[in-house]
């Protein structure tokens, strides 16, 4: 039992053990051990930079030994097993199969470089979620928390949303989108895990951008025109300075996207 026990740890070890090389290098590696006929049908997807960055790479990779090859094909094939896991079935579906799979360190390890080139939003179980069940859930929280939701949500969403709230807290959630900036990734966690924990119950010290100007405006240009007046009748009582910025931002938008975004 113990010699199990010790291949068992060798083989955890092994899988998780990375190649040495650049990303670039890696890169150039695997279409090297494609063939010409294959890595030329790779080249026809990427950019012109993307290319020339690529084959200079190829030409300086010189000599790799078979154990370094075995390492970036390994590294390769398990990022795109990710990338697939995740597209098909999200990051819980993805989670569920990688640690089948590789065992909860390697599939943790996956997933948190994908959600870095991906830059994955949080509150993904959000955007897939039923509007009628969306605002059933959220219009009890404080507003400051549905106007976190409602940054990652889509802005028809957040539209829909907004628009079925209370009056007075229709306003208030206006009001703290439009004044987030930013908020740390661990505290955004922290409310996302209880939300979706709550949800599924009835049903690198980076900043992350969120909400602002930008989006309420985009939300509002979505609303209803009565909806649209209303909050911009109240929250001009409270803040004209806020509300005339919101204003002309959505006007921004409607030079650029055109006039019929109400009736779409």
């Amino acid at each position: 039992m113990e010699e199990s026990k010790e291949n068992k740890e060798n083989k955890d070890s092994k899988e998780i053990r990375e190649s040495k090389l650049t990303p670039e290098q890696k890169a150039a590696a695997v279409v090297v051990s494609l063939g010409a006929d294959k890595a030329s049908k790779i080249y026809k997807h990427l950019s012109e930079s993307d290319i020339e960055r690529l084959t200079i790479e190829v030409a300086k990779l010189g000599h790799i030994s078979p154990d370094e090859m075995e390492l970036v094909l390994d590294e390769f094939y398990k990022t795109c097993l990710t990338q697939k896991v995740v597209t098909d079935g999200g990051m819980e579906y993805a989670r569920a199969v990688l640690e089948k799979a590789f065992g909860e360190s390697t599939a943790q390890s996956l997933l948190d470089k994908l959600s870095k080139s991906l830059k994955i939003r949080p509150f993904e179980f959000i955007r897939k979620s039923n509007v009628k069940n969306l605002i059933s859930f959220l219009q009890h929280e404080r507003p400051q928390t549905i106007a976190l939701v409602l940054s990652y949500a889509d802005s028809d969403q957040a539209s829909m949303v907004i628009s079925e709230l209370p009056k007075e807290k229709r306003i208030k959630v206006v009001e703290a989108i439009a004044r987030m900036e930013s908020a740390s990734p661990e505290a955004i966690k922290v409310v996302e895990d209880s939300l979706k924990k709550r949800f599924d119950s009835i049903l690198t010290t980076d900043v992350t951008t969120i909400g602002g100007i930008d989006y309420i405006a985009d939300v509002m240009n979505h609303m209803d025109r009565s909806n649209e007046k209303y909050i911009f009748d109240e929250l001009g009582k409270t803040d004209e300075e806020l509300a005339e910025t919101i204003r002309k931002k959505m006007f921004v938008f409607e030079d650029v996207y055109g006039n019929g975004l109400h009736d779409l």
